[in-house]
């Protein structure tokens, strides 16, 4: 917990009963406040003190977002993600029976909106100090962590990583790049031309199938998947 300021007022006792109640296994427990009090500074200082992973849910993504940002701030080693729906738009499919009109079904999906639900998924089961802030959408299912778990493939950082083996698990993986359990060569060669890879799919480097190598050194600070 970094804050510049520490708790008054009723937020210590407030810390105190909200903590040892959700300690001592208590369901549900509840923190009354006006706007501006302090409850997000006060659930703050609870969520560092209890340990445990944590959902956030508001009811829409603004607040959600203002959640993320006030937490990040608060809580900077933790792990705090933002999991919203990932459509700008959505129109569901309808029919006016009045005027014998049938709308189809519209939608644009927002890409970073959905590398921060995946990020937030990966921290889950990779991470103790996970706090996630979200909207409603976090009700629907996302599979079984198992079945996750066996589509992800952890690097981290300082690790030596045999380049062959790595693109042979991503064929086993059924990566969308991978046809028939060999690269498909369109693909490679559109993934080499890019100047970075797409979040959904790996770039292997050199020539043929992209396969050979030796090995490769993780860079990234954190766990990505692929």
């Amino acid at each position: 917990m970094v804050a510049e300021f520490s708790p008054t007022g009723d937020q210590p006792t407030a810390i105190e009963k909200l903590t040892a109640d959700l300690s001592a296994g208590r369901p549900a427990v509840c923190l009354l406040g006006a706007t501006g009090t302090g409850k997000t500074f006060t659930m703050a200082n609870v969520i560092a003190r209890l340990g445990k992973p944590t959902l956030i849910v508001s009811h829409n993504k603004t607040l959600a977002a203002q959640l993320y940002e006030e937490l990040k701030e608060f809580l900077p080693h933790n792990s705090v993600n933002y999991f919203v729906s990932y459509y700008d738009y959505y129109q569901p499919e309808a029919y006016i029976p009045q005027r014998d009109i049938y709308i189809e079904k519209d939608a644009s999906r927002n890409d970073d909106l959905d590398q921060l639900r995946l990020a937030a998924t990966s921290n889950i089961l990779s991470r103790r100090d996970t706090v996630v802030v979200s909207s409603v959408s976090c009700i629907f299912g996302l599979g079984s962590p198992e079945a996750y778990g066996g589509k992800v493939l952890t690097i981290t950082k300082g690790a030596q990583v045999q380049r062959r083996a790595g693109v042979a698990r991503g064929r086993q993986r059924q990566h969308p790049y991978w046809h028939g359990g060999k690269p498909h060569r369109t693909h490679l060669e559109k993934l080499r031309r890019e100047l970075r890879a797409g979040r959904d799919g790996p770039r292997p480097q050199g020539e043929g199938d992209g396969a050979r190598g030796t090995e490769a050194v993780a860079q990234s600070q954190h766990k990505p998947s692929l």
